[in-house]
């Protein structure tokens, strides 16, 4: 592989693993402050072990995803240099922004963790975790934030490949990052939700408990509003790309050719040299009316650009099961909701557990298809991912050793976070749920 191939690798595999911990940044202290409300205002010994016990196995992620940030950062300057000229002329603000953020949301999980004892009151103790509930959805707007201004950049003008008459604020409130933004959060609380659902499902059906029952009612209900949310931003993605990014709108869907009453196309993988999709299923005129509204506008196919130009093809496949995922995650989520008798079927609670994993890799999917889907521009239209790679022949070592590192890092934080969650000791049944005692400190 040359030098690019191993900057494109390196930055793939970095961020996917970045992605699964920063879910929990953002996620985590919403659960774990609603589970402590619920303790104080129900008097309940369980949610109160649940808070104590998710922010343990939080902290470990944190950590770890603080970790995997600061790689991510060095390697945009290492590998993509070019890129970071941009950046830091442009739209450096949110990055700065973010660091607010993130150390706010560090100090106030330490004043959370180790404050329970030092509190008069339940409620004071339960007010510190309101900071962190705000900054970790901070920081992923922020670096949305980023992100959107790749996708559709604005407030600079490039003269001889210099930025001149940048204006930051116009860069970081680019077209689109609102829609960007609510597709993030929403998609982070759907596989926050329904990834520690799984895991109380699991445990669930290994040794039934009231504790298990509580974390799988909360976590399943916030994965189900995060689901029903990722359906809302992301209807309104594929209408705003059908206007800003045309090109990678047809790359999702295979449409090759420009036309009115434009199918949606529903399953299958494009061959290009035939120039169409196999095996997938056409919904006439569908397209055209989830882009416009109306079943008889024309779309733009991959036809009204340059080849050069187009994006990975695959992307279609990756555009499907992401949709196919979240579309199951809804239905289970809604049927968890709806039909209480389900909930301690075995059966269920084993779909549960599968939904996990099914979160995660919806999400993971979803940010292929943003990111192959700009391809091959890592700023659209301004810089190529070519024009942005280091030149430096080195690289593939470095690579090598980081994804080793990632490797046995990712191992290592698996095994502690399984040790973290059986190690500690669960509430007993007869534990009286309305006394004071249990809710003291």
């Amino acid at each position: 592989m040359d030098v690019l191939a191993w900057g494109r690798l390196l930055t793939a595999v970095t961020l996917a693993v970045h992605i699964v911990f920063a879910v929990f940044g953002v996620a985590m202290p919403l659960l774990i402050s609603a589970a402590e409300l619920l303790a104080i205002r129900r008097r309940d010994p369980f949610y109160r072990a649940l808070a104590r016990r998710w922010a343990h196995g939080f902290l470990v992620a944190f950590a770890v995803g603080a970790a995997t940030g600061t790689i991510v950062a060095a390697e945009l300057s290492v590998v993509w240099p070019r890129f970071m000229q941009v950046v830091g002329n442009v739209i450096a603000l949110p990055f700065l922004i973010e660091v607010i953020a993130f150390f706010l949301e560090a100090i106030f999980l330490g004043v959370w963790l180790y404050g329970w004892e030092r509190f008069r009151s339940p409620w004071g103790h339960w007010l510190t975790s309101l900071p962190m509930v705000v900054s970790g959805p901070a920081s992923a707007l922020l670096i949305t934030i980023v992100n959107a201004f790749m996708n559709a950049p604005g407030g600079f003008r490039l003269a001889g490949g210099r930025v001149v008459a940048a204006q930051p604020w116009t860069a970081m409130f680019s077209p689109g990052w609102g829609i960007e933004v609510g597709h993030v959060l929403a998609s982070a609380f759907t596989a926050a939700g329904f990834g520690l659902a799984a895991w109380a499902a699991l445990s669930h059906l290994r040794t039934p408990h009231p504790y298990f029952r509580r974390q799988i009612g909360l976590t399943a209900g916030v994965g189900l509003v995060g689901a029903v949310a990722s359906v809302i931003t992301g209807d309104l993605s594929g209408k705003f790309l059908a206007h800003v990014q045309p090109l990678k709108l047809a790359a999702m869907e295979g449409l090759f050719r420009t036309q009115a009453a434009a199918p949606l196309t529903v399953g299958g993988y494009v061959d290009a040299a035939h120039r169409a999709v196999v095996g997938g299923i056409q919904l006439p005129g569908l397209l055209s009316w989830l882009a416009y509204g109306s079943s008889a506008h024309p779309v733009r196919g991959l036809d009204a650009f340059p080849p050069r130009l187009w994006p990975p093809l695959a992307i279609h496949v990756f555009f499907d099961l992401m949709v196919a995922f979240g579309g199951l995650l809804l239905v289970v989520g809604a049927v968890y909701a709806l039909v209480p008798s389900l909930r301690e079927r075995r059966w269920f609670l084993a779909l549960l557990v599968a939904m996990g994993p099914v979160a995660f890799l919806a999400m993971e999917f979803g940010w292929m298809v943003d990111e192959l889907g700009r391809q091959p521009y890592i700023v659209y239209g301004v810089m190529t991912v070519g024009q942005a790679i280091t030149a430096n022949p080195d690289l593939p070592a470095v690579a090598v050793l980081v994804l080793a590192l990632l490797a046995a890092a990712g191992a290592g934080v698996v095994w502690g976070l399984m040790r973290i969650f059986r190690s500690v000791a669960l509430p007993e049944d007869g534990a009286a749920a309305g006394s004071e005692e249990a809710m003291a400190g």
